[in-house]
């Protein structure tokens, strides 16, 4: 007579069967680990370092002054003053300042035309040129950002008041109204830094593309050479497909559960990135976020073939899911196609949460939302995730019969070649 606990016993015995071979597969399959490793430990590490220095101070800059007048020179005076840029040199024409420009000698250099100052004192537009390499952002952004504010200094001082479409009754209030002096300040990144504001979204991203990847090449390359059949010996029905998926899944949530540490805990202080939250809410918010993610990755397994293929377009998705988080771009601006594309991937409201939980020191009240919908994903992706599985099984025994019989075709074929030569 076969109890309750002997049927409980055998199915954690199978399941643990499952999840043994699952990590001895990973272990000795060195893409995998490269992957593993390499995406989350050293792709972690050079994304920030590529962002670093976080903010910019003192890039050089080069002046063409052909107005040599005093007004271009309290504008090259007011650029060097910024903390962004400094003159390193003054250049006679372009080609010389491109040549320092190639030597890395300067960032970029601001062409000042000759009727620069004239243009001004006659209230007309005044151009003034910038060329900067945009090999770094960074470097760029500060440039554009430092001229900017010089060019609307100057434009303030000699041109303090624009009021003459203004009624002339009208003119002697405003003149004598004091001015409202606005001062801004980016909440939750002091440093007003480019990568303080992106990267943690990144590291999200980062868990996500990687976790796709691995489990892509374990399942692909079982698709492959067609072992992934002989998961047919634990059968096909619902509750036998469940334990492999269910199986699976744990191995990567374990194993990125540990990545996560590194990745959510360390990165943060060793490159100065906001983390101010609580570590038990970003920890809750992980636990749909890994299982939504290793289902979703195994939802897209139908489309795969071998486990090179899936690279090629993971790679791609890093941008996009940005995008669609809603950190670069507010979520309810979106159309309502990417509005919709944002539900799709659990990478989307993870990168959302995380940002509110650890950068903004949010409560797990303020992304109800999003873990409701990371909750959704895990649960329909799963689902999903058992009826794929249960194709690509069948798939790959029907694929093996049908090469089996071809080499039984073939070595008989042979045999009767042999028969007639002798």
């Amino acid at each position: 007579m076969i109890t309750s606990n002997d049927t409980k016993g055998r199915w954690w015995s199978k399941m643990s069967t499952i999840i043994i071979n699952e990590f001895l597969t990973i272990a000795s399959s060195g893409s995998t680990l490269l992957v593993l490793v390499g995406g989350v430990f050293i792709y972690a590490v050079l994304y920030n370092l590529m962002y670093q220095p976080n903010l910019v101070h003192d890039a050089p800059i080069g002046i063409i002054d052909e107005s040599n007048t005093s007004l271009t020179r309290e504008y090259a005076r007011m650029i060097n003053s910024t903390s962004e840029l400094r003159v390193a040199n003054y250049y006679s024409d372009i080609s010389q300042a491109h040549k320092a420009m190639d030597k890395n000698e300067i960032m970029g250099f601001v062409l000042l035309p000759s009727d620069f100052e004239t243009r001004i004192n006659e209230d007309i537009n005044s151009v003034a040129l910038l060329y900067a390499n945009t090999d770094n952002f960074l470097y760029f952004d500060a440039m554009q950002k430092a001229t900017s504010e010089v060019m609307m200094a100057i434009n303030e001082q000699k041109r303090p008041e624009m009021i003459t479409f203004i009624p002339e009754k009208d003119q002697e209030i405003l003149v004598n109204m004091q001015p409202i002096n606005v001062v801004g300040h980016a909440m939750y990144n002091p440093t007003m830094g480019y990568g303080t504001y992106l990267l943690p979204a990144v590291l999200i991203i980062i868990l996500f593309q990687t976790m796709l990847m691995a489990i892509a090449m374990s399942i692909g390359g079982k698709i492959f050479d067609r072992s992934l059949g002989d998961f047919q010996q634990y059968g096909l029905g619902f509750n036998n497909i469940s334990r492999v998926v269910l199986s699976n899944a744990l191995v990567y949530c374990v194993l990125y559960a540990i990545f996560s540490i590194f990745m959510l805990g360390f990165i943060p202080d060793l490159f100065g990135l906001p983390h101010i939250g609580n570590g038990k809410n970003v920890l809750f918010m992980m636990t749909p976020f890994l299982l939504s993610t290793a289902f979703f990755a195994m939802t897209l397994t139908i489309f795969y073939t071998d486990k090179e293929e899936p690279l090629l377009i993971i790679t791609f998705f890093s941008i996009g899911l940005i995008f669609l988080s809603g950190i670069s771009y507010p979520l309810e601006l979106m159309p309502w196609y990417w509005k919709g594309a944002h539900y799709i991937f659990p990478a989307a409201p993870a990168a959302l949460a995380f940002v509110k939980l650890d950068c903004m020191g949010a409560s797990l009240p303020d992304v109800r939302a999003e873990i409701i919908t990371m909750w959704v994903q895990a649960i329909v992706y799963f689902f999903l995730a058992c009826i794929v599985y249960r194709i690509n099984i069948k798939k790959c025994n029907h694929l093996r019969f049908i090469e089996g019989k071809a080499k039984a075709d073939m070595s008989l074929e042979d045999e009767n070649k042999t028969l007639e030569v002798l």
